[in-house]
């Protein structure tokens, strides 16, 4: 957003070869120190980067659990650098090839990812789509109380929903059966 970008990189100068990224404002200063990306991935390397219009962005890796097999991690992280849940592995256990690879797009209209990927040798490209969206974190209030005499229709309290993730919608119920509450 507003002209500011990401970068990636891995870092192949000894056998742990981390990924990392960092973000920049528009005229090249960081905006965050270096942060490591899939941090249980197994020898990441080739990563690739998303960035959306609001500033989400989300960093894929290639990562080799074992010499001849390459799996697909990646990450999504707020505009603020905050993670969005937990490292995801697509596609485990295909057999790698030196072209391995992976390309990754995320949705502007949806919460989506596409995952883009080289399956190594024989080469095939497959594509897997994911929904990200961090869980709410509660509701405020949540406890209400009313008097003993309150007549009928008497408001009792406003839920309101607390969710990390801007413009999210909830959908309440509750189990008012043999209660003479109504909602």
């Amino acid at each position: 957003a507003n002209g500011n970008f990401v970068l990636a990189w891995d870092s192949r100068f000894n056998n742990s070869a981390p990924v990392y990224v960092r973000r920049f404002d528009f005229s090249g200063n960081a905006l965050s120190g270096d942060v490591l990306v899939a941090p249980d991935a197994t020898n990441p390397i080739r990563p690739a980067v998303a960035v959306r219009a609001d500033g989400t962005y989300a960093v894929s890796v290639v990562s080799f659990p074992t010499f001849s097999t390459s799996d697909y991690r990646f990450q999504v992280y707020r505009p603020d650098g905050t993670l969005f849940g937990t490292t995801v592995t697509a596609s485990p256990g295909y057999s790698s090839g030196t072209g391995s690879s992976a390309a990754i797009v995320l949705s502007d209209v949806r919460d989506q990812i596409v995952l883009a990927f080289d399956t190594g040798i024989p080469h095939q490209i497959l594509q897997h789509r994911y929904a990200f969206s961090s869980p709410p974190t509660g509701i405020n209030p949540n406890s209400f109380v009313i008097s003993e005499n309150a007549g009928g229709g008497t408001l009792v309290g406003t839920l309101v929903g607390q969710d990390p993730d801007p413009g999210e919608t909830f959908t309440y119920s509750v189990d008012l059966s043999g209660s003479p509450f109504v909602l």
